[in-house]
């Protein structure tokens, strides 16, 4: 899926949702969203990713951290590991970044606030001068393709997974 970040529309929001570029300064408030969504194993993920310069954003509501967002542009890494892996078709062009792994605490979904957080996140994006954002989202995630959709992502390729099953014989 892809965006004109151009087209972001203004949104209404009561502020409640605060979005930070995430900073290693971010690192245990990401461990603690971790450990609230029960997901520690990603907790080696995110130092590395910053080692490798990619970049994110945390949302907290007051102090607790309620979300993530991670992205890379082309200049990070212009063929990041899912465009490989899943064989998305494309390279980061300048202007372009490639948005991954956003994840929203179910008990902060409702009322907006994923539609807040994610508007946020491209406003940020636009404003640090990048035109187009991509993405996958797994066909049955339904949730987050209604989400992609109605901020106006649009499909541009459907990626079909292989899995190849086998049988030990001893």
């Amino acid at each position: 899926m892809t965006k004109d970040l151009g087209a972001v529309m203004p949104m209404t929001s009561e502020d409640a949702l605060r979005v930070e570029e995430l900073t290693p300064d971010h690192l245990p408030a990401v461990y603690e969203f971790n450990r609230r969504r029960c997901f520690t194993k990603a907790d080696a993920r995110a130092p590395r990713a910053l080692e490798r310069g990619y970049r994110g954003f945390v949302g907290f509501v007051g102090d607790d951290p309620v979300g993530y967002y991670w992205w890379v542009d082309g200049e990070i890494e212009p063929r990041h590991g899912d465009i490989e892996r899943l064989a998305l078709g494309f390279e980061l062009g300048p202007g372009e970044v490639y948005g991954y792994d956003f994840f929203m605490l179910e008990e902060h979904r409702g009322g907006g606030k994923a539609m807040e957080f994610l508007h946020k996140i491209e406003t940020s994006l636009n404003e640090l001068g990048y035109r187009v954002i991509w993405g996958y989202v797994e066909a049955g995630n339904r949730p987050a393709r209604w989400l992609y959709g109605l901020r106006g992502y649009v499909p541009v390729k459907r990626v079909q997974s292989r899995r190849i099953l086998g049988r030990l014989v001893s």
